[in-house]
């Protein structure tokens, strides 16, 4: 889930693990964007028996923004997991995603109390058009 942070981005990874036994475990997460690592973490968490979430943050600085059909590039970054232990690897995990700013934004021109609002889409105002039936 990335949320911007002035320039930058933070995107939070949450990873869901079972575990049979308590024990510990390395949790590497790495964000890349055509091929390219931009950001990389790790920890050691303690597993309890059964379910367990572990998190962690990686900053992704100067995002490039996801732009919707039409109004730009849509870059596609990915985040991989890896879950090791003893004796190795015990899990990975990869999963797309793009990094947009949306709001609804009240319209200029619209009467007080109107349901009239206008999508922004990384501070640009965009023309909704199209409808599904």
């Amino acid at each position: 889930q990335p949320r911007e942070t002035g320039t930058a981005c933070l995107a939070e990874l949450h990873v869901d693990v079972y575990s049979a036994a308590a024990t510990s475990a390395k949790l590497e997460a790495r964000i890349g964007l055509s091929g390219a690592e931009v950001s990389r973490a790790e920890t050691v968490a303690r597993l309890e028996e059964g379910q367990n979430t572990l998190r962690l943050e990686l900053d992704i600085p100067s995002p490039q923004r996801w732009w919707p059909n039409g109004l730009g590039d849509q870059p596609v970054y990915t985040a991989e997991v890896r879950l090791a232990g003893h004796g190795g690897e015990w899990d990975r995990n990869a999963v797309n995603f793009g990094i947009r700013r949306i709001e609804m934004v009240h319209n200029d021109s619209s009467p007080p109390g109107a349901d009239a609002y206008t999508m922004v889409v990384n501070g640009r105002r965009v023309f909704l058009r199209g409808w599904n039936f």
